[in-house]
């Protein structure tokens, strides 16, 4: 038995995975498994796997077909045997302490999540930037839940996080299969269930910004997968009758993401429907958002206009959108 499961999803990142496996490997907490899940892989990155898993026993593989990145984190947590359970993303890389400063912390606390800092490094000029300290040490459950649906201080992704692997068994959470921003969907189940969170302000995590990273790439999936996701969280919040209590925070997070969704539209000219965006708004929001809403928003005016149009009479944003398409 081991005390920590490092889960990393593989998919077309031979580029970047030999810095990504050196640093799980060379962790100064030994008490590790790492489970590497190749996603049908078309480049040479399960070669590169392989020759890793020949060298160290506590390395185990699953080599899957391309599935998405949920599904494999899934097959990761039903391998895993660790206590707790961290993600590892096969472009980013882990500071040598990290998981000792964070298993210290989830130790120490009892803590059911412990959240550590991240450093963002920019691929086009090695740029690195620390992301702001959180403000508090923990948080109650009400206040974390605040922050996971406000997706500020505290992000959704599943990375630069510790968890108990009960977490998941437990409360049978696994990830969306076959969805861009699966993490944005369950981010909230995780923290729901969690009876404390401990953040600490230790940099261990290199988040490296690619330009061509699925969150970037933009599709007629992507956009739907993130209206999706937002519905899921909709849908978790009126299950467990939190949604009124909650009601800002979802509000000003359906905000976020469909003026990033109309931007989306408007820049990458997709050849996409926007009777069935609009369809799947409707569902997302079901009369919740508000003028009032909008414009109490940190979104610039010109953003909030085209919001409030697309809310107020859809069939003229519709006309407005096929005009821009057409020229």
């Amino acid at each position: 038995m081991c005390e920590i499961s490092i889960i990393i999803p593989v998919f077309n990142t031979e580029r970047y995975i030999e810095k990504c496996f050196q640093s799980a490997i060379h962790q100064t907490f030994k008490s590790i498994e790492i489970i590497i899940i190749d996603d049908g892989s078309t480049d040479k990155s399960l070669e590169i796997i392989n020759l890793f898993k020949k060298k160290y026993s506590f390395i185990n593989v699953i080599v899957q077909k391309n599935s998405g990145q949920g599904e494999a984190r899934n097959n990761g947590i039903k391998r895993a045997r660790g206590r707790y359970i961290t993600f590892l993303d096969s472009d980013d890389w882990l500071e040598d302490k990290c998981l000792e400063e964070m298993y210290s912390d989830a130790i120490k606390y009892d803590a059911d999540i412990v959240v550590c800092n991240i450093k963002k490094v920019y691929e086009v000029n090695s740029k690195e930037i620390c992301m702001p300290q959180f403000t508090k040490e923990e948080l109650s459950k009400y206040d974390v839940l605040k922050e996971i649906l406000k997706d500020d201080e505290i992000k959704s992704y599943p990375c630069a996080k510790l968890f108990k692997r009960e977490l998941f068994i437990k409360n049978n959470i696994f990830f969306p299969k076959n969805m861009y921003y699966e993490d944005l969907a369950i981010g909230i189940k995780l923290f729901y269930y969690s009876n404390k969170v401990i953040l600490s302000n230790y940099y261990g995590y290199y988040y490296l910004q690619r330009s061509d990273s699925t969150t970037r790439k933009i599709s007629n999936k992507n956009v739907f997968d993130r209206l999706n996701a937002l519905c899921m969280i909709k849908k978790f919040l009126k299950e467990k009758e939190i949604f009124i209590r909650y009601r800002k925070e979802y509000i000003r997070l359906c905000i976020f993401h469909l003026n990033l969704i109309i931007h989306q539209i408007e820049d990458c000219k997709l050849d996409i429907s926007y009777e069935s965006v609009i369809e799947k708004t409707s569902m997302l929001i079901e009369c919740e958002l508000t003028s009032k809403d909008i414009n109490n928003s940190r979104l610039r005016k010109k953003d909030k206009l085209k919001l409030n149009i697309f809310l107020a009479n859809r069939k003229i944003y519709t006309k407005y959108m096929d005009f821009k398409k057409k020229r």
